[in-house]
């Protein structure tokens, strides 16, 4: 099997941002320093999926042993599904040199179901994203989904006593929500592997999906040349929308005539509030008037 050129990670970096996937292809080099918390909300995430594993016990992983060792892991899939497996964890499938994982796949009453879990305490958009692909590469990989759900954080539950999975965990149908969205899917998947074969980097402003939904990981580079201090990127939406679009990044360019939202206006006097200014004349006159004591 040949090896991929696109997982469900990479389409969902170029969802946000092309640029993004071509520097992640190409440039990784110009990647941020790592990030310690980023990587713990990553473990995070890992941790809660594996808890929710215990909503379908007694399961197969299929998980590659590494990295590149996914292909080996589609095969595994397909055999486990051959052999009569019901319940299988990290379910690899890849279509068009398209490859995604689904984090629990269930059959029941002779029909499949996929189980995607998030650490959020809702469904967000991009998961509806995230989905879409995933139903895309399995569906046409050959197995028909009689339904697929995110599981999330159930924020309402209390632990009483021992830890209740059933009541931790949420499940909620994506299905009507991505089979819409299956055209724009193919449309994004060629748009993406053109970025990759091309090897050409896209011309992209920063803007807000610099950090919509994550922080980009190549911020440092896009943003090299622009200030972070006083950034408009710490004013409200509709602020940012508006300045970014304009080309300004600073409170200092804000033009005097602009009505900023309140909440931002709010946030940039609590900024200006906490700066530190230093007087070296007053200082230096204070200094020159202490003698050494005798």
């Amino acid at each position: 099997m040949e090896k991929h050129v696109l997982s469900k990670s990479t389409y969902m970096l170029g969802c946000q941002c092309t640029k993004r996937l071509y520097l992640h292809k190409f440039k990784s080099d110009l990647r941020n320093p790592a990030d310690e918390n980023q990587q713990a909300i990553f473990d995070a995430g890992t941790r809660v999926g594996e808890i929710a594993r215990q909503l379908f016990p007694m399961g197969t992983d299929a998980s590659p042993v590494d990295k590149f060792n996914y292909q080996e892991s589609v095969l595994k899939t397909q055999e486990l599904i051959a052999n009569g497996i019901k319940v299988i964890y990290e379910a690899c499938f890849q279509f068009d040199g398209v490859l995604c994982a689904i984090d629990i796949l269930v059959k029941k009453k002779g029909k499949w179901y996929a189980y995607e879990v998030k650490g959020s305490t809702e469904v967000k958009n991009y998961h509806i994203e995230d989905a879409a692909l995933q139903y895309f590469v399995i569906t046409n990989s050959g197995l028909k989904l009689e339904d697929i759900s995110i599981v999330y954080l159930n924020n309402k539950y209390v632990r009483q006593g021992d830890l209740d999975i059933q009541q931790l965990f949420s499940t909620e149908s994506v299905l009507n929500r991505i089979t819409i969205k299956q055209e724009a899917v193919v449309k994004k998947i060629k748009e993406l592997k053109k970025i990759i074969t091309e090897k050409k980097e896209p011309v992209i402003k920063v803007g807000l999906h610099c950090s919509d939904p994550f922080d980009c990981d190549f911020s440092n580079h896009c943003w090299k040349d622009i200030p972070t201090e006083n950034s408009v990127m710490l004013l409200y939406k509709k602020d940012k929308i508006y300045f970014l679009e304009k080309e300004i990044y600073s409170f200092e360019e804000i033009p005097e005539d602009y009505k900023l939202d309140k909440r931002s206006s709010k946030k940039i006097d609590k900024l200006k509030d906490t700066e530190i200014t230093i007087n070296k004349e007053q200082i230096g006159n204070f200094l020159s008037k202490i003698a050494a004591p005798f």
